[in-house]
């Protein structure tokens, strides 16, 4: 293969891959969720080098269309390697959105030991003070409950 039919094939790729971001990013804006989940996994397929880059995506897609489990899998198989403050903070988003504070509890409060700043560190100790307040007071989250979760 000549120099400039490889820089023609990286430059198709690159388009291609571009347009399905694009094309992603606006079905999942227009509430086309379920077919931004499919082109997110085909992307995958396509591109498994650039994981790091569309499993955030795909998690987002899967939230969007109430799929709390698999968007939580995929955020905690995205800060397994290393540590991602955004995965990290989302898991434990979808293990509230799950019914499970606890577990949600201990991973803020281990979110919180991992942090790498001031402001990241304040995050995840609002969040975890949010879940033992409303433990304490038996409040229900105010996605779950018509009152916005007040006391009962």
């Amino acid at each position: 293969m000549s120099r400039f039919s490889y820089i023609l094939h990286a430059l198709m790729d690159a388009a291609i891959e571009l347009g399905l971001v694009l094309a992603a990013q606006f079905l999942a804006g227009v509430g086309g969720a379920r077919l931004a989940t499919h082109v997110y996994r085909r992307q995958l397929a396509r591109f498994p080098e650039r994981r790091r880059y569309i499993l955030p995506r795909l998690a987002i897609a899967l939230e969007n269309r109430g799929m709390f489990l698999e968007a939580l899998e995929l955020y905690e198989e995205l800060s397994a390697n290393a540590p991602d403050f955004y995965a990290m903070t989302m898991a434990g988003m979808m293990l509230e959105r799950l019914g499970r504070p606890m577990e949600a509890l201990r991973h803020y409060e281990h979110v919180a030991s991992h942090a790498t700043s001031v402001a990241e560190r304040e995050y995840a100790a609002t969040a975890s003070r949010r879940l033992r307040h409303a433990a304490e007071n038996e409040m229900q989250p105010p996605w779950e409950s018509e009152d916005g979760g007040a006391p009962r």
